[in-house]
Protein backbone atom coordinates (compact mmCIF):
# COMPACT_ATOMS: atom_id res chain seq x y z
CA UNK A 1 0.00 0.00 0.00
CA UNK A 2 1.32 3.15 -0.62
CA UNK A 3 2.43 5.98 2.28
CA UNK A 4 0.15 8.71 0.69
CA UNK A 5 -2.82 6.27 0.03
CA UNK A 6 -2.19 5.68 4.27
CA UNK A 7 -1.29 9.21 4.82
CA UNK A 8 -5.00 10.68 3.09
CA UNK A 9 -6.94 7.64 4.45
CA UNK A 10 -5.40 8.67 8.38
CA UNK A 11 -6.28 12.19 7.64
CA UNK A 12 -10.00 11.36 6.43
CA UNK A 13 -10.45 9.25 9.38
CA UNK A 14 -9.14 12.28 11.16
CA UNK A 15 -11.27 14.45 10.12
CA UNK A 16 -14.21 12.69 10.52
CA UNK A 17 -13.24 11.92 14.05
CA UNK A 18 -12.72 15.75 14.98
CA UNK A 19 -15.11 16.68 12.82
CA UNK A 20 -18.01 14.29 14.66
CA UNK A 21 -16.25 15.56 17.89
CA UNK A 22 -16.91 19.00 17.42
CA UNK A 23 -20.70 17.95 16.50
CA UNK A 24 -21.04 16.65 19.08
CA UNK A 25 -19.55 19.14 21.40
CA UNK A 26 -21.77 21.97 19.73
CA UNK A 27 -24.94 19.56 20.10
CA UNK A 28 -24.24 19.22 23.63
CA UNK A 29 -23.27 22.98 24.27
CA UNK A 30 -26.82 23.65 22.72
CA UNK A 31 -28.72 21.43 24.50
CA UNK A 32 -27.32 22.42 27.65
CA UNK A 33 -28.52 26.34 26.85
CA UNK A 34 -31.50 25.36 25.71
CA UNK A 35 -32.01 23.48 29.44
CA UNK A 36 -30.35 26.60 31.12
CA UNK A 37 -32.73 28.74 29.43
CA UNK A 38 -36.05 26.33 29.97
CA UNK A 39 -34.68 26.43 34.14
CA UNK A 40 -34.18 30.24 33.93
CA UNK A 41 -37.54 30.45 32.52
CA UNK A 42 -38.95 28.80 35.39
CA UNK A 43 -37.66 30.27 38.01
CA UNK A 44 -38.13 34.45 36.59
CA UNK A 45 -41.79 32.80 36.20
CA UNK A 46 -41.85 31.84 40.07
CA UNK A 47 -39.90 35.03 40.89
CA UNK A 48 -42.65 37.08 38.99
CA UNK A 49 -45.38 34.54 40.54
CA UNK A 50 -43.96 34.84 44.19
CA UNK A 51 -43.78 38.63 43.61
CA UNK A 52 -47.00 39.23 42.50
CA UNK A 53 -48.81 37.25 45.14
CA UNK A 54 -46.96 39.00 47.91
CA UNK A 55 -48.14 43.09 45.86
CA UNK A 56 -51.52 41.70 45.51
CA UNK A 57 -51.68 40.09 48.77
CA UNK A 58 -50.62 43.40 50.13
CA UNK A 59 -53.10 45.30 47.98
CA UNK A 60 -55.85 43.61 48.99
CA UNK A 61 -55.35 42.69 52.92
CA UNK A 62 -51.67 42.87 54.34
CA UNK A 63 -52.01 46.81 54.49
CA UNK A 64 -54.64 46.45 57.17
CA UNK A 65 -53.19 43.60 58.60
CA UNK A 66 -50.18 45.85 59.55
CA UNK A 67 -52.04 48.60 60.76
CA UNK A 68 -54.37 47.07 62.75
CA UNK A 69 -54.86 47.02 66.08
CA UNK A 70 -55.35 44.14 67.70
CA UNK A 71 -57.66 45.03 70.32
CA UNK A 72 -60.23 45.60 68.16
CA UNK A 73 -62.40 43.10 66.15
CA UNK A 74 -60.68 43.05 62.70
CA UNK A 75 -63.16 43.65 60.07
CA UNK A 76 -61.13 43.39 56.82
CA UNK A 77 -61.22 39.52 55.54
CA UNK A 78 -61.07 37.98 52.31
CA UNK A 79 -63.26 35.27 50.32
CA UNK A 80 -61.57 33.89 47.99
CA UNK A 81 -62.72 32.47 44.80
CA UNK A 82 -59.64 32.19 42.66
CA UNK A 83 -56.88 29.68 42.56
CA UNK A 84 -54.13 32.16 43.15
CA UNK A 85 -51.32 29.38 43.19
CA UNK A 86 -51.89 28.07 39.50
CA UNK A 87 -48.59 28.66 38.78
CA UNK A 88 -46.72 26.78 41.51
CA UNK A 89 -49.01 24.10 41.03
CA UNK A 90 -49.25 23.49 37.48
CA UNK A 91 -44.89 23.46 37.84
CA UNK A 92 -44.14 21.33 41.38
CA UNK A 93 -42.97 18.62 38.79
CA UNK A 94 -40.51 21.20 37.61
CA UNK A 95 -39.11 21.92 41.04
CA UNK A 96 -36.57 19.68 40.63
CA UNK A 97 -35.06 22.21 38.32
CA UNK A 98 -34.35 24.45 40.99
CA UNK A 99 -31.38 23.63 43.83
CA UNK A 100 -32.50 21.34 46.92
CA UNK A 101 -32.24 24.58 49.40
CA UNK A 102 -34.45 26.54 46.95
CA UNK A 103 -36.80 24.03 45.83
CA UNK A 104 -37.43 24.26 50.18
CA UNK A 105 -38.07 27.52 50.78
CA UNK A 106 -40.33 27.79 47.57
CA UNK A 107 -42.53 24.52 48.56
CA UNK A 108 -42.37 26.03 52.47
CA UNK A 109 -43.59 29.85 51.44
CA UNK A 110 -46.34 28.41 49.22
CA UNK A 111 -47.44 26.36 51.73
CA UNK A 112 -47.25 28.74 54.64
CA UNK A 113 -48.69 31.11 51.91
CA UNK A 114 -51.92 28.43 51.52
CA UNK A 115 -52.58 28.14 54.84
CA UNK A 116 -52.40 31.69 55.67
CA UNK A 117 -55.22 32.61 53.07
CA UNK A 118 -57.23 29.51 53.96
CA UNK A 119 -56.87 31.22 57.77
CA UNK A 120 -58.28 34.78 56.41
CA UNK A 121 -61.34 32.92 54.92
CA UNK A 122 -61.79 31.23 58.24
CA UNK A 123 -61.68 34.47 59.87
CA UNK A 124 -64.26 36.16 57.68
CA UNK A 125 -66.52 33.23 58.22
CA UNK A 126 -66.47 33.53 62.07
CA UNK A 127 -66.27 37.61 61.93
CA UNK A 128 -69.66 37.06 59.74
CA UNK A 129 -71.28 35.02 62.30
CA UNK A 130 -69.77 37.50 64.99
CA UNK A 131 -71.77 40.53 62.63
CA UNK A 132 -74.55 38.56 63.08
CA UNK A 133 -74.91 37.41 66.52
CA UNK A 134 -77.73 39.95 68.22
CA UNK A 135 -76.66 42.40 69.91
CA UNK A 136 -79.15 41.66 72.54
CA UNK A 137 -78.95 42.39 76.04
CA UNK A 138 -81.89 40.61 77.02
CA UNK A 139 -80.17 37.61 77.41
CA UNK A 140 -76.96 36.91 79.50
CA UNK A 141 -75.97 34.10 77.12
CA UNK A 142 -76.01 36.24 73.90
CA UNK A 143 -74.05 38.57 76.15
CA UNK A 144 -71.21 35.87 77.26
CA UNK A 145 -71.78 34.41 73.46
CA UNK A 146 -70.99 37.76 71.80
CA UNK A 147 -67.69 38.23 73.89
CA UNK A 148 -66.17 34.52 73.56
CA UNK A 149 -67.15 35.44 69.69
CA UNK A 150 -64.52 38.32 69.81
CA UNK A 151 -61.79 37.28 71.94
CA UNK A 152 -61.77 34.43 69.25
CA UNK A 153 -61.78 36.91 66.23
CA UNK A 154 -58.89 38.77 68.37
CA UNK A 155 -56.70 35.57 68.94
CA UNK A 156 -57.29 34.29 65.46
CA UNK A 157 -56.18 37.83 64.25
CA UNK A 158 -53.10 37.74 66.07
CA UNK A 159 -52.40 34.72 64.91
CA UNK A 160 -52.93 36.16 61.17
CA UNK A 161 -50.72 38.90 61.87
CA UNK A 162 -47.56 36.40 63.47
CA UNK A 163 -48.43 34.71 60.08
CA UNK A 164 -48.39 37.89 58.08
CA UNK A 165 -44.73 38.83 59.14
CA UNK A 166 -43.19 35.13 58.94
CA UNK A 167 -44.88 35.27 55.35
CA UNK A 168 -43.33 38.39 54.36
CA UNK A 169 -39.97 37.10 55.39
CA UNK A 170 -40.41 33.76 53.79
CA UNK A 171 -40.77 35.33 50.53
CA UNK A 172 -38.30 37.54 50.78
CA UNK A 173 -35.97 34.84 51.52
CA UNK A 174 -37.82 33.11 48.94
CA UNK A 175 -37.23 35.52 45.89
CA UNK A 176 -33.71 36.21 46.90
CA UNK A 177 -32.75 32.34 46.44
CA UNK A 178 -34.37 32.63 43.07
CA UNK A 179 -32.80 35.47 42.10
CA UNK A 180 -29.58 33.71 42.91
CA UNK A 181 -30.45 30.28 41.58
CA UNK A 182 -31.39 32.59 37.99
CA UNK A 183 -27.79 34.06 37.81
CA UNK A 184 -26.43 30.83 38.47
CA UNK A 185 -27.96 29.79 34.86
CA UNK A 186 -26.94 32.99 33.31
CA UNK A 187 -23.60 32.37 34.01
CA UNK A 188 -23.74 28.91 32.77
CA UNK A 189 -25.19 29.21 28.97
CA UNK A 190 -22.96 32.38 29.34
CA UNK A 191 -19.49 30.94 29.96
CA UNK A 192 -21.07 26.95 28.70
Amino acid sequence: MDSNVLIIAGATIGGALAGGGIAFGVAIWRERYKENKIKEGLINLLINDVGSLLKLYDELIGENVKQHDEKEIFTSYLVVKQDYFSVFDNNSDRLSYLDDETSKLLIQFYNRAKAHIDTIVRYGKHFEDYRNLPPSIEYMGDIMRREREANYLRTLFKFIRDNHFELEEMALETLLALKKQSKKYKKNYKSG
